[in-house]
């Protein structure tokens, strides 16, 4: 694009050997400035900051000298889900709150508008018995919202001003209706039912005119799919619906209501679904959003399709992503990095063909130093495809390298190609990182979800060690000298795949890692199912509780352990209560195991809280390789980052790093 002007950037160096070791705290540190959204006007960025333990919201003012050109808005302690922009001068903002109730956790919500120029913050649902909420249209003119907010289980749909958050009801809530939609103009054009695998529509030709129940003919299409969203159009008469409902992965299509025909596809991934519908304030679908291999987008906006592949054709061989445009399409906030790249916020202007760089989320990582992320693919022992990603060290040889295998959380979610910054360290550090998206990873269509299901301790487990015989078999992993590292479910897969087949895996670290699998069952209910891919997901989990979770729980079988373990927990975390691990290094105590270091975070919950805390999470986990694990770049006494005294202190006592 000849005459583009883009601001200076890092070089990429030439691979002449391994890098040096790079101190931890640069893979470790929190973003400062993350999450920006650009104002309808174009002028103003809004960011979430984090100072210390505290969260802000900041606002970038464009036109103002870079030196005083951020204010800061205190968002209290709650954590926020999201924000975006209300007009040019105020933000939407949903928070959310958790309490852990021992044997289950409350979560809910809350809606509140910030206005920048008062500073004022209002509350938006004080009077709302919220379990959730959901924003379904937006005035454009900053004067309503209309959300659908939850009452025992039903949604009703509520009109809430923005100027003194006064409510009126315009749908209340019905025993058939799941789930509201709106047109393009704010009016309430349709319900949607899930029942018995089927769903059904309740539809109104014009506002104001009753519900209609559409007799649905052809539900043998629909068998257990899902229906995310349904788009009105009634200027040209169109229904666009996003569903998995015609072949299990979700995509766009055009949809006839009244003969219940899932027309063309507006976009569908051969392989992947589409994980979000890119819509403006006004509903208009501008565009799709997907993750295949390496995510991406398309747009369908000829215009924006335009500026995406002209930013495409400066930064190559990078995931690209608009963020947003000012109304006017003369600014645009993009994202670009890679699975090497934390990547960077840009702004386009295509009238001035000048791109900037505003911000650097982590400033401390040259691209230039980190290693290639890869996807690949392996065959499962049933005849499966597990896709994966590869991070190889730079520099080095790849054969028989010592290797650390790192399973995602979730279960029910999926690495992607990234920046990941622990696989990044420990691939500088000398190994070979894979991480598997086991059966259960969601993004390949329903079908992959699927065979997930009833496999916590079994099908996904063996998918794992799959990857483990794949890198052996490659050539790639020294068979003596693999790890399991992993968080949340990735810790549970830690700790359960090193006690079934110890002679596999020479050590495990689990941060956050579910111990109890019956406990977790009663406490949360959510991470036994996909909840995207099925309405009824409650029905996918109900047979757990007859099954024998003892028998996959790393808590009873505590006595089987062999393999050196480090327990790391956030003492804050709702997720997977503190209660895991406790109850987990209690039983190895009783069993006579000594092999074990455990590491709490006091201020850190299911993410860390700051960079103190994931940096030592970070360090030693290090050590812990480095004693269990070696290579030659973590034994070299220059390492000064692995000198470190870890603190770590309970609620009754106070350890060295080395007591277990």
């Amino acid at each position: 694009m000849a005459g583009l002007m883009v601001a200076p950037q890092s070089a990429f160096a030439m691979d002449n050997g391994p890098p040096d070791p790079i101190p931890v705290q640069s893979y470790s540190a929190l973003p400062f400035l993350y999450s920006p959204v650009l104002s309808p006007n174009g002028k103003k960025i809004a960011v979430l900051v984090t100072k210390g333990d505290e969260k802000l919201i900041g606002i970038i003012d464009l036109a103002a000298p870079a030196d005083g050109n951020l204010r800061y808005y205190s968002i209290g302690k709650n954590k926020i889900n999201w924000f975006h922009w209300a007009g040019d001068n105020q933000l939407l903002m949903s928070f959310g709150s958790v309490r852990n109730l021992i044997f289950f956790v409350f979560s809910s919500n809350s809606l509140k508008r910030l206005d920048l120029e008062t500073s004022e913050v209002l509350a938006l649902n004080e009077k709302s018995e919220l379990e959730k909420d959901k924003i379904i249209f937006q005035d454009q003119t900053g004067r309503y919202i209309i959300a659908y907010q939850y009452r025992r289980g039903k949604p009703y749909a509520v009109r809430i001003s923005l100027e003194d958050a006064s409510e009126v009801v315009i749908e209340k809530p019905r025993h058939q209706i799941d789930q509201w939609l709106t047109d393009t103009a704010g009016n309430i054009r349709a319900g949607i039912n899930y029942s018995k695998k089927r769903w059904r529509l309740f539809y109104r030709e014009e506002p104001g005119a009753k519900l209609v129940k559409i007799e649905n003919r052809r539900y043998d299409s629909f068998e257990d799919g899902v229906v995310e969203d349904l788009l009105f159009v009634p200027e040209t008469g169109q229904t666009i619906i996003l569903t998995n409902g015609k072949n299990g992965r979700f995509g766009a299509y055009n949809y006839s209501i009244r003969e219940d025909i899932i027309g063309d596809a507006i976009y569908e991934h051969p392989t992947a679904d589409v994980t979000r519908l890119v819509i403006n304030p006004n509903k208009k679908l501008l565009g799709v959003e997907f993750d295949a291999e390496k995510p991406g987008q398309k747009w369908l906006v000829p215009e924006l399709e335009d500026l995406y592949q002209r930013i495409n054709r400066v930064f190559k061989s990078k995931q690209n992503r608009i963020l947003g445009t000012s109304n006017d399409r003369q600014v645009v906030l993009f994202w670009s990095g890679s699975g090497s790249d934390p990547g960077s916020y840009y702004l386009y202007y295509p009238r001035l063909k000048k791109i900037e760089q505003v911000l650097i989320p982590f400033d401390k990582i040259d691209p230039a130093d980190m290693a290639p992320m890869e996807p690949v693919k392996y065959q499962s022992r049933d005849g499966h495809m597990i896709p994966a990603y590869l991070t190889m060290p730079k520099g080095q040889t790849h054969k028989n390298l010592p290797t650390v295998i790192m399973p995602h959380g979730g279960p029910f979610m999926r690495t992607s190609w990234e920046f990941d910054p622990w696989a990044q360290l420990l691939a500088n550090r000398g190994y070979a990182v894979l991480q598997p998206n086991f059966r259960g990873s969601t993004g390949y269509g329903r079908d992959y979800v699927e065979k997930g299901y009833d496999q916590w301790g079994t099908g996904m487990i063996d998918d794992i060690d799959d990857g483990v015989d794949w890198m052996i078999a490659q050539g790639i992993a020294d068979e003596n000298r693999v790890c399991i590292m992993g968080a949340s479910y990735g810790g549970y897969a830690a700790l359960w795949s090193t006690i079934r087949q110890p002679e596999k895996y020479k050590c495990a670290i689990s941060l956050n890692g579910v111990t109890d699998v019956r406990a977790m069952l009663k406490y949360d209910r959510k991470q036994f199912a996909a909840r995207r891919y099925a309405r009824k997901w409650e029905e996918k989990v109900a047979g757990e509780e007859k099954k024998d979770l003892e028998a996959i729980s790393p808590v009873q079988q505590a006595a089987r352990m062999r393999v050196p373990v480090l327990i790391a927990q956030g003492e804050k975390d709702t997720n997977v209560p503190r209660k895991h691990a406790d109850d987990f290094i209690e039983a190895l105590n009783d069993a006579g195991f000594n092999k074990f270091e455990k590491i709490y975070f006091p201020k850190s919950g299911h993410d860390f809280a700051n960079t103190e805390e994931s940096t030592n999470f970070l360090k030693k986990s290090l050590q812990f390789l480095a004693k269990h694990n070696p290579t030659s770049i973590n034994n070299d006494p220059q390492a000064e980052d692995l000198k470190i005294e870890v603190k770590v202190e309970t609620k009754d006592e106070k350890l060295s790093e080395e007591e277990s």
